[in-house]
């Protein structure tokens, strides 16, 4: 009981209330969709920083004024720059990451359109940005049978510029007067033809014998720019890729 004339007692305010409850789940639902479609944790950061600003301020003119500054520069800081990597296995998640990457400027090769009916078995997506000094790369890699094995070939041996094999290229044998470019400057070094091939030739999937299509090549080491195809007949597989 109050003596009289005191005024009541405040109740403690709830650090949790329902709305940060529903808030909280809201957020981790669009948390989780957002890593299983594209393999990144960043909606999980930037929620948690917002919520915990809004969520934990008290609510007056100057403070919402403050609260809503801040949320934009959480939102500029967490999604203005490209993703640093996007690995997929799954198929069908592909066209959904390709448009994410697009909205920062980094868009699907021309030679790359429709490859998505030729995947017979095993499937891989892989990229990364040029940032500062690193050269980024965009590369898709699959399985599939004889016929679009021959049908890629067709294509890409009537566009290529150049033409080896993995087994040449890993050994540098394309300087021995394949492609006189190269070897016009082979003692400086300063022109060769640099590729993004990841591990697939380390991990068997892509053998000695892969044929090499380079459709278009800067001879740059240091700031290379190329496309190319990797057909590989021994194991019905190809990679399709850009480097730079």
């Amino acid at each position: 009981m109050t003596q009289q004339g005191e005024a009541p007692a405040e109740k403690p305010r709830r650090r949790f209330t329902k709305g940060h409850i529903i808030a909280l789940a809201v957020l981790a639902v669009l948390s989780a969709v957002w890593y299983i479609l594209l393999g990144s944790t960043r909606v999980l950061f930037v929620s948690t920083i917002l919520f915990c600003f809004w969520g934990f301020s008290k609510k007056t003119k100057r403070n919402t004024i403050l609260l809503l500054l801040v949320t934009l520069l959480v939102l500029w800081l967490g999604f203005y720059t490209a993703p640093v990597v996007q690995k997929s296995r799954t198929l069908w998640k592909y066209p959904i990451q390709r448009a994410y990457i697009s909205l920062y400027g980094y868009d699907e090769p021309d030679y790359f359109a429709g490859f998505e009916e030729d995947v017979k078995g095993e499937f891989e997506f892989d990229y990364m940005p040029s940032i500062l000094q690193g050269i980024g790369h965009y590369s898709v890699f699959f399985e599939t049978d004889e016929d679009t094995v021959r049908r890629y070939d067709e294509r890409f041996s009537k566009q290529a510029k150049f033409s080896f094999t993995l087994n040449e290229y890993k050994n540098e044998l394309i300087y021995d007067g394949r492609i006189p470019e190269l070897d016009r400057n082979k003692k400086g070094n300063f022109s060769r033809i640099s590729l993004y091939i990841g591990g697939s030739s380390d991990d068997g999937r892509l053998s000695a014998t892969a044929q090499i299509y380079v459709l278009e090549t800067n001879l740059d080491f240091n700031h290379p720019h190329t496309s190319a195809v990797i057909i590989d007949k021994e194991n019905n597989t190809i990679f399709l890729t850009r480097l730079g």
